[in-house]
């Protein structure tokens, strides 16, 4: 089976800000297509429980839906791409390299606590979406809810 991709290159330009469309168009085109394969993977299993009809491609027929999907695809790639995180969850984290979180000089030390940073760029090299790419689906209704679970008397 022929997993579909969402967006395309032209998409990622087109949401680009200046910044950004110049670290994308120094990726190398086979880590683009990788990038938006797996960008695409974290869309389809971010709204694996969603229901929509598919064409012969496994795409969305439904074009608001269509649109969530590559919408979400393009904001997870560019924020990927803005925080240089692409080759850490293409290699699933083992490009990430030590991070210093403490230094001293002259008898002085500075410890730095950057917890939140760093989760926020782990969960991002684990496969989770962007905060962004979730709020498109959620607003398209693709992310699940909780289930409802209705009792009946006793």
């Amino acid at each position: 089976m022929n997993y579909p991709v969402y967006a395309t290159l032209e998409t990622l330009q087109t949401k680009a800000d200046p910044d950004t469309l110049t670290k994308l168009s120094e990726l190398p085109e086979r880590t683009v297509e990788r990038l938006l394969n797996a960008a695409s993977r974290a869309v389809r299993w971010y709204t694996r429980a969603a229901r929509y009809d598919t064409d012969d491609y496994y795409l969305p027929t439904d074009e608001t839906i269509r649109t969530a999907m590559a919408d979400a695809t393009a904001l997870h790639a560019l924020s990927l791409i803005e925080m240089d995180l692409v080759n850490d969850v293409l290699s699933g984290g083992v490009a990430a390299g030590p991070e210093v979180k403490s230094t001293s000089e002259n008898g002085a030390s500075l410890t730095f606590d950057n917890t939140a940073h760093t989760t926020a760029l782990n969960r991002l090299r684990a496969g989770h979406l962007a905060t962004e790419a979730e709020w498109v689906l959620k607003d398209a209704g693709l992310l699940a809810a909780r289930p409802l679970i209705h009792f009946r008397g006793w």
